[in-house]
């Protein structure tokens, strides 16, 4: 699935000794693949251009497009650097079940239980548990009475990785259900105004929670 001269877009993990904790997006190249190790280029940080060394141990999230146009993604971390010639990144080959098939949706979806609060037009107010997450809707488990279409004012509670707890508000439309069976149904909304650090505090979540999942 992976060869030589393949494109990877990396998300990196943020420091969080630093003021922006918003994971960022690098570019690199597969110059080599040997063993268990893939040897990519000195990353790019997309929207500056400035290249990154990566430090031994650090945690990636790595998409990237197979030859005939299918998305795939898996977690590694860097595992050292050659620095024969041209200076490369190291970095831990996934195994065949380690990588992750990525759907046409914009925003990588995880599995989370989240607390979620929900406020109707008519001002109704009531929680709910998440099902899963991405940085464009998530997915909830709720007794209410719920429409398509209809939207709601909602306020998300989301812990990071660094133990540090966020309230995220936003407004979400209902874009379809699912019955579960007499008193539950699985809903699933659609992000329709949030502000974009906020999205993007939830797609740092996001890829904590995915490279988490890959350790147990």
């Amino acid at each position: 699935m992976l060869k030589i001269g393949h494109i990877l877009l990396l998300e990196i993990q943020p420091n969080d000794e630093l003021e922006n904790n918003d994971t960022i997006l690098y570019k690199t190249r597969i110059s080599d693949i040997q063993n268990n190790m893939i040897f990519i280029e000195m990353p790019t940080e997309i929207k500056s251009g400035k290249f990154r060394h990566l430090q031994d141990g650090v945690e990636l999230f790595v998409r990237f497009n197979s030859e005939d146009d299918v998305k795939y993604g898996f977690s590694s971390f860097v595992i050292g650097t050659k620095k024969e010639g041209i200076r490369q990144i190291l970095i831990k080959k996934p195994s065949p079940d380690e990588f992750i098939h990525i759907d046409d949706r914009k925003y990588l979806r995880v599995p989370a239980n989240l607390e979620l609060a929900l406020q109707s037009s008519n001002h109704h107010r009531f929680l709910a548990k998440t099902v899963d997450i991405s940085g464009g809707g998530i997915a909830f488990i709720c007794e209410e009475q719920v429409e398509v279409n209809q939207s709601f004012r909602c306020w998300l509670l989301i812990q990071h990785k660094n133990e540090h707890i966020q309230h995220i508000p936003f407004e979400g439309k209902v874009l379809r259900m699912k019955k579960l069976d007499s008193d539950r149904t699985k809903v699933m909304l659609h992000f329709m105004k949030i502000d974009e650090e906020d999205r993007r505090s939830i797609i740092r979540y996001c890829f904590e929670r995915q490279l988490e999942l890959r350790k147990k």
